[in-house]
């Protein structure tokens, strides 16, 4: 059953890059209809990662990113109900060691109630990653998911998201959670896992078998709005690992905060850290993070010129899953 619906969910991601591919060349194809409001985006980038493995041994490369996006919104002339649907690939070529690609394709549903003061949205994905320098974290992923904001005051926004996804890999570690797809937004696991490994009850690490695993993801979010130009978050985080593997179980608790400053009408700066704390079902393995996010963003038109930097600490009960990360990425990306 398990090999059934991976192949389902294979087929359909591998058919999403035809359609990704072709909704980009149409809309590039002079005289198509632009009121079908399809939006085409492109992104080049390039950095170096001083732990692109995430192992003790710290082995650096550069990096090059390649990001093509595809985003159709749809019932826009509705008032109180619209959505949106998007198809995505990314491929990182690592100069040193092997590449890694993600392929994703999701659609959200938003009500707008009480004057747009909430909103209740309805998500799903589906995603596929592979990584050809640890096939260990190889995962396909169907999400579903839901969040409800409330516009409590003029300079306060609360909010609420929950999701469950089916995985066939729960041992792998979070694809796309890592800095090389993008630094992660409040929706995103933490960076839990050791990287396809796990404890076994006497502590010893294992090679988790690929199993299937259902993984829930809880957040609580607020945000303020201090001027209008200036904006800070807080995010209290929850996820559940279950899995038919049990060394791949675990629970994790984290929390972000982050500052988002406006300068003018073409400036964002943007500053998150991030505290996470994983407790294994089986062994006495458990995992600290703290990551801190730096970027900036300068738009001309349709073009947007960025700056990203990350820091990375992981304490884990095991040698081999302690070490340290620092990133620095550079890039442009245009909207069609």
């Amino acid at each position: 059953m398990d090999n059934l619906a991976n192949a389902v969910i294979d087929a359909a991601l591998y058919k999403s890059v035809l359609v990704l591919l072709l909704m980009a060349g149409l809309c590039l194809i002079p005289g198509v209809n632009r009121s079908l409001a399809v939006q085409l985006g492109t992104e080049v980038s390039g950095g170096y990662d001083s732990n692109a493995a995430l192992t003790d041994e710290e082995t650096g490369s550069g990096f090059a990113r390649y990001r093509l996006w595809v985003t159709q919104p749809f019932l826009q002339s509705n008032n109180k109900l619209n959505g949106s649907g998007v198809i995505q690939g990314v491929y990182q070529d690592f100069f040193d060691i092997s590449d890694n690609y993600r392929i994703s394709a999701g659609a959200d549903l938003r009500w707008h109630l009480d004057n747009k003061k909430i909103i209740p949205t309805f998500m799903g994905e589906a995603v596929v990653f592979r990584n050809k320098e640890l096939p260990e974290d190889d995962v396909s992923a169907v999400l579903l998911g839901s969040r409800l904001q409330w516009l409590a005051t003029s300079r306060l926004t609360l909010g609420g998201y929950q999701s469950i996804s089916l995985r066939d890999n729960a041992a792998a570690a979070e694809a796309g959670s890592g800095f090389g797809m993008g630094i992660g937004g409040a929706g995103s696991p933490g960076p839990h896992g050791s990287r396809g490994k796990a404890s076994d009850a006497s502590g010893n690490l294992t090679k988790a078998d690929k199993e299937t695993g259902i993984l829930s993801q809880s957040r609580l979010e607020s945000t303020w709005y201090i001027l209008p130009s200036f904006t800070a978050d807080l995010i209290v985080a929850h996820n559940r690992m279950f899995s038919s593997e049990d060394t791949a179980e675990y629970t994790e608790n984290g929390l972000i905060a982050a500052l988002r400053f406006e300068a003018g009408e073409n400036w964002i700066f943007t500053g998150q850290a991030a505290y996470w704390d994983t407790e294994y079902d089986i062994g006495d393995f458990e995992e600290d993070t703290w990551i801190m996010d730096l970027w900036a963003s300068r738009y001309i038109d349709k073009w947007e010129l960025f700056a990203l930097a990350r820091w990375l600490d992981k304490e884990a009960s095991a040698t081999i899953d302690t070490y340290q990360q620092k990133v620095i990425e550079c890039g442009v990306s245009r909207k069609f």
